[in-house]
């Protein structure tokens, strides 16, 4: 009977451990898109955050639990993005993001190309430190595609577009924006890697260019986020490099 209660303290603390490693904000678990729109590309981006009590050097995982034919997908962490891949193999990213205690990094983004192919794809994703692990925690996000008729809401807000022209950026590029109505109170916002906001930019109109000088930014990964009536309706990955 002691044994049992051994391993069952050593199973709690195991427990314990992994939720206490990170922690996800704003994540989604599901994103619809239109299949009569063959270019869409639905991306999906939320923070994540050391909650360990000491600095981690962590590393991300794909898992493709479930895909559509046809379907592609792709995924960031850190600075950098994997390719476009129509597989079901796990792929863990190369790149290893240190985040202090307590600290934020905004470089996670998955994507994904129906290419006009209905279905469901399920992805599962996995932050883990890079020495142990056995520390991870790991969140499931459902592609999906169907005819205009069938799709409950589209994740991406489809009253607005948000696109970087030049990226990377090392000299001038600008935030392509459009909105199908008049905004109302809406900014492009500009947070590094850490979560900090560093620069926002009012928008009155409802389409244009907010331009982007290289010069005004450290190298590194930046968070680009549309907002418009206090809600974020589009976000972008922008990576400065001079």
């Amino acid at each position: 009977m002691k044994k049992v209660y051994s391993v069952l303290f050593l199973l709690f603390c195991s427990i314990i451990g992994r939720s206490q490693f990170v922690e996800l904000h704003d994540e989604v678990s599901s994103m619809e898109g239109d299949i009569t729109n063959t270019t869409e590309v639905l991306s999906a981006h939320w923070d994540v955050i050391n909650i360990s009590g000491s600095t981690k050097n962590i590393r991300c995982r794909r898992e493709i639990v479930q895909t559509v034919s046809g379907a592609q997908h792709q995924y960031c962490w850190g600075e950098l993005c994997g390719p476009w891949t129509a597989n079901t193999a796990t792929n863990t990213s190369s790149e290893i993001v240190t985040i202090a205690n307590g600290d934020t990094t905004n470089t996670f983004f998955c994507k994904y190309k129906h290419l006009g192919n209905a279905g469901a794809s399920i992805v599962r994703f996995c932050w883990f430190d890079n020495i142990n692990a056995a520390l991870e925690l790991c969140h499931e996000i459902t592609f999906s595609a169907q005819s205009p008729s069938q799709v409950g809401g589209i994740a991406n807000d489809s009253a607005a577009a948000f696109e970087i022209i030049g990226n990377p950026v090392n000299s001038i590029s600008a935030l392509k924006y459009q909105f199908q109505n008049q905004p109302n109170q809406a900014s492009v916002q500009i947070f590094s890697a850490t979560g900090v906001l560093v620069q926002e930019r009012p928008i009155n109109s409802t389409q244009g260019f907010v331009m982007m000088d290289a010069e005004n930014f450290a190298n590194g990964v930046y968070l680009c986020r549309l907002v418009n009536g206090g809600r974020v309706v589009g976000t972008q990955r922008m990576v400065v490099s001079k």
